[in-house]
């Protein structure tokens, strides 16, 4: 007999988005990452999360990582990956990605 196990896609899809922040010394805080996180992929994984923490601030220059912790509404632990993808002027623009 065959069985078929399906699987809720928001647990298996990774889920990305993109942000921007002015800075003066091209470090963003890392309490602005944080907030960051907690209001693009919060709403799309079930609501306002419990906690949001990053080990630091985010470096600005293309192409640093930072791998942040997210617990879920539900109570489900997130691993969210932070991406600076460029630089202009002052701006730090940088992608999120659940891992």
């Amino acid at each position: 007999m065959l069985k078929i196990i399906l699987v809720p896609a928001a647990l298996t899809l990774a889920l990305a988005t993109g942000c921007s922040f002015s800075v003066g010394d091209k470090t963003v805080d890392k309490s602005k990452v944080e907030q960051a996180i907690s209001d693009k992929l919060g709403p799309q994984l079930g609501g306002a999360p419990k906690s949001v923490s990053c080990p630091g601030n985010l470096k600005g220059k293309a192409g640093t990582t930072m791998q942040c912790t997210m617990v879920t509404a539900d109570g489900a632990s997130r691993k969210v990956e932070v991406t600076v993808t460029s630089i202009s002027g002052s701006t730090v623009n940088f992608g999120l990605k659940t891992v």
